[in-house]
Formats: C-alpha cells, sequence, structure tokens
C-alpha cells in the first residue's frame, strides 16, 4: 500500500513580514522582502551582494525578520522620542555614565531618581512628598518624546507646594536637564525642554535682629550704653 504524500512544511510567518515570490523571463525564481517598521512604512530588504531580491524564500524571510527587530530597536532615534521611555534612558544610558562618579554623587542622584516604583518607605506626608519628587516616578513612564515644558513646569511646581527649598529644586531640576541632555546628545530628541521650565522665586529670609549683650559689647569694642539697644546691630 503506497504511503499518503506528505503534507508541505508550513512556512513560518510574522506580523509585518512578507516575502513574494517572482518568476523571471529566464524561468528562474527570485524572493522579494519586505516589512513594516515601527511607524507602519513598507521596506525592501535587499542582500548584502546587490540588488533586490533573495535567490531563497528563507534567506529573504531571515533578512526581513532581522531588519523589522532592527528597525523597532531603533526607532526611538526620531527627533520625537517616541520609543524611548524616560525609565530606560536613565537605566540604559546614563547611570552607566555615573560609574567612574563619587559614591556621595551616585548617592544623591539615586535619592533624587527613586526607584520608580511609587511606593513611600514610610507612612506619613514627608514619605508621600518624597515619593513625588522622585525623578523616575514622576517621569520614568513616559516616552522621553512626551516629556514637554508643561509636563516639567507642573513638576517643578508641586515640588513648590511640597514645600522643597529653591536649592533642592534646582538641583532635581538640573539633574533632570542632564539626563535629558544625554538623549538630545544622541539625536533621540531636538532641544532640552527643561530649558524652557522656570524655578520658583527664592524666598529671601529676613536678617533676625540682633541685640548685643554689654558682655559681647565690650568683647567687640562696642561702646553704647548697656541698657539700650546697640546701635551696631542695624
Amino acid at each position: 500500500m503506497a504511503k499518503p504524500p506528505k503534507a508541505p512544511a508550513r512556512r513560518p510567518t510574522r506580523a509585518g513580514v512578507s516575502v513574494e515570490r517572482r518568476r523571471l523571463a529566464d524561468g528562474s525564481t527570485c524572493f522579494y522582502a519586505r516589512y513594516t517598521d515601527a511607524r507602519g512604512r513598507r521596506a525592501v530588504v535587499a542582500p548584502p551582494g546587490g540588488g533586490q531580491s533573495w535567490p531563497d524564500w528563507g534567506q529573504g524571510f531571515t533578512a526581513a525578520c532581522n531588519a523589522q527587530a532592527e528597525a523597532e530597536r531603533l526607532s526611538y532615534r526620531s527627533s520625537d522620542g517616541a520609543k524611548l521611555s524616560f525609565a530606560d534612558l536613565v537605566t540604559h544610558h546614563y547611570l552607566p555614565t555615573l560609574s567612574d562618579a563619587a559614591p556621595n554623587t551616585r548617592k544623591n542622584t539615586a535619592s533624587h531618581l527613586g526607584d520608580n516604583t511609587g511606593v513611600p518607605t514610610r507612612k506619613g506626608f514627608y514619605a508621600e512628598r518624597a515619593v513625588r519628587s522622585q525623578l523616575l516616578y514622576a517621569f520614568g513612564h513616559l516616552p522621553i518624546g512626551a516629556i514637554g515644558p508643561n509636563e516639567v513646569q507642573q513638576w517643578i511646581s508641586q515640588l513648590a507646594v511640597d514645600g522643597y527649598t529653591h536649592a533642592t529644586i534646582r538641583a532635581k531640576k538640573s539633574l533632570l536637564k542632564t539626563i535629558l541632555q544625554v538623549a538630545v546628545g544622541q539625536g533621540w530628541l531636538t532641544d532640552n525642554v527643561v530649558d524652557r521650565a522656570r524655578l520658583p522665586k527664592a524666598v529671601e529670609q529676613p536678617d533676625e535682629d540682633r541685640v548685643i549683650t554689654p558682655r559681647s559689647g565690650r568683647r567687640s569694642g562696642c561702646s553704647c550704653p548697656a541698657k539700650e539697644r546697640c546701635c551696631c546691630a542695624t
């Protein structure tokens, strides 16, 4: 009894990848491999030896899959930073630059960045305030292209509402600018939006009135009467 013919092996498939078969005038067959990139554009994968067709279906399919994966990986290298998240920018591109930094610098940076969990280490207003101030909690889930001047300004305003000092807000803003500058240097962003955000006005602390006692007045050479307000304090 004759064995039934084997069913032809099913070729693998991948969303966005296609291989078209064409017959040439001499009777031979060639294959054109195409893929869809992250922006929805169709592209042809050319073989390394030149031309646009592949002699084998499997070679064309493999090349198209590899090209599509590479296009997805590099899709954030656009002016709008559509793919690369702020958390990935920090983890894979900024933190490695601090490998030779002083321990105190790395400690302060880690404190400003946070761990992106949004979970306070303790209860109370100050714990929740600390979480809101962390860069990864505020921007970690956003693509870098989605971080605009308004988002940065709102974050700075919240820091001021939470009672952070002008110096602390300036330090956090400076770190955010440094991180986004990495993306600007790589061409993933066209400009640094932190430059357009403004710091709150620094609150001037009035000088406290000083009263010179007779003993301190004698040490400082003050000749004011002992029971009167010292004129040297003004």
